[in-house]
């Protein structure tokens, strides 16, 4: 599972990424944002690393020279950031139609990507782009029960 912490900005139609958390089997990784000196911060299971590559049976976290971060799994999910708003994630072919949330279903067929839990269509042809947007990503918000969460 990959989630996504966001940190809430002034603005409510602006906000940064907190962190990126993937929990595969039993262990969970998680990449923090970039601390004030500008290095690369992440949890294995909790315990914290900063600046430094990790690697062990199941993924590789690498920080790269063109300011981004990676991890990478051996099942072929592959995870950039840049340490405060902008990542991208990819996945292999041979997740075509077994995955679903905001990264779409990896069908190749961008006009059903926009779905709810259910599989329903989510009209995101209405309104301004905000607006029709927010409505989609809200039918995918989940409970923080991260430990950082607000009480």
């Amino acid at each position: 599972m990959l989630r996504e912490k966001l940190e809430p900005r002034n603005n409510e139609a602006v906000s940064f990424v907190k962190n990126l958390e993937l929990q595969v089997y039993t262990a969970k990784y998680r990449l923090l944002k970039k601390n004030p000196n500008g290095v690369f911060e992440y949890t294995v299971n909790g315990k914290l690393y900063s600046g430094v590559s990790y690697r062990d049976q199941m993924i590789e976290i690498v920080i790269q020279s063109n300011g981004f971060i990676s991890l990478t799994t051996k099942f072929g999910l592959n995870i950039l950031w840049d340490g405060d708003h902008k990542h991208e994630i990819y996945l292999c072919d041979s997740y075509k139609n077994f995955v679903c949330g905001l990264c779409g279903n990896a069908d190749g067929h961008m006009a059903n990507d926009f779905s709810d839990r259910n599989k329903a269509l989510v009209d995101v042809t209405n309104g301004d782009k905000y607006t029709k947007y927010y409505i989609w990503g809200s039918k995918w918000q989940t409970f923080d029960d991260s430990p950082d969460a607000p009480a």
